[in-house]
């Protein structure tokens, strides 16, 4: 878990220096050289989308070696300000605007255009040694909305004590989701933490038995990635059935896809860049079929699944 906890950090501080050793070189000016496949431009995403997006920046840069994407990772709320600060002209998160919110662009007579690039799902984990990992969705519902507040109200051989529900931020996706959804208010019931970080979700719940994690399908959803196969040997995933005689689903891409398992909900990338630059040349990258690929690769599932052409020899 350190090392994960490291590599993380290590690569937002590099970005960060590179951005300082950019501006003290007086690199050249984007408005000079900025294209959809070249230039500086600055990125904020959403933290939940760390692990594919970070793939979707690598290769497109690898594509285009004159494209310099700056990316910073933080909560969902602060990235929307960012945007609305003109701070930054692009952004990855799990809605899309507001009407207030576009209003304010339509204020400053900027057009703030929404792409929709995949589908994601809210993702439930539990202690290993909880002997409860699979739950009906009413019963989600009922602990996520706290209307019920402790393990023996679920079971009856369990002990009393009450769920400890944990967050990566107040800020976050996945805050606004319950608040949204379940909640419906701006205030948290009692159940609910806040770990600082999906990171730290991970290791809250390690340690805690009666703690239950809600992290974005994208921290666990690339089984060939040896961080994701080292955080889900952390804890257990939640299995959900829409009721007791159904059958339960975890959190896989096709089961997102098909909506069997009901957490669900869309990602999408919004562009406020008043020209056609290097920020539009990303979106459109994510967007298309090398985009959507990456996507599909990373265990999300795509707005738009990836034609495959198969040639097939027939022998006479």
């Amino acid at each position: 878990m350190q090392m994960t906890v490291k590599n993380y950090y290590k690569r937002v501080f590099a970005f960060f220096i590179l951005s300082v050793f950019l501006a003290a070189c007086n690199y050249d000016s984007p408005s000079k050289r900025d294209t959809p496949t070249q230039g500086i431009e600055k990125i904020i995403i959403d933290e939940s989308y760390y692990n594919f997006m970070s793939s979707e920046l690598f290769t497109f840069m690898s594509k285009y070696p004159d494209a310099l994407m700056l990316e910073k990772f933080m909560p969902e709320e602060e990235a929307i300000q960012y945007l609305i600060n003109d701070s930054v002209d692009v952004i990855v998160i799990s809605r899309d605007l507001t009407t207030e919110e576009k209003e304010v662009f339509e204020s400053k007579k900027i057009k703030a255009r929404t792409v929709e690039i995949a589908k994601d799902a809210i993702t439930f984990i539990v202690n290993r040694n909880n002997p409860d990992s699979i739950f009906t969705k009413k019963q989600m519902d009922l602990i996520l909305s706290g209307k019920i507040k402790s393990w023996n109200e679920l079971n009856n051989q369990r002990s009393n004590s009450n769920f400890v529900l944990v967050l990566d931020n107040e800020k976050s996706a996945n805050a606004r989701y319950l608040k949204d959804t379940f909640i419906k208010s701006t205030n948290f019931p009692s159940t609910i933490t806040v770990a600082g970080n999906n990171l730290n979700v991970f290791k809250v719940v390690s340690e805690n038995p009666n703690a239950i994690g809600i992290i974005s399908n994208g921290w666990i959803s690339d089984r060939d990635d040896s961080t994701c196969n080292a955080l889900l040997n952390m804890i257990s995933l939640v299995a959900i059935k829409k009721d007791e005689q159904s059958k339960a689903f975890q959190p896989f891409q096709g089961y997102i896809s098909s909506n069997e398992y009901p957490y669900t909900r869309k990602l999408y990338m919004i562009n406020t860049e008043g020209s056609n630059g290097l920020a539009t040349g990303f979106v459109s990258y994510v967007a298309g079929e090398k985009g959507q690929l990456i996507i599909l690769k990373n265990g999300i599932v795509p707005a738009i699944v990836p034609s495959r052409s198969v040639k097939i020899d027939i022998e006479h």
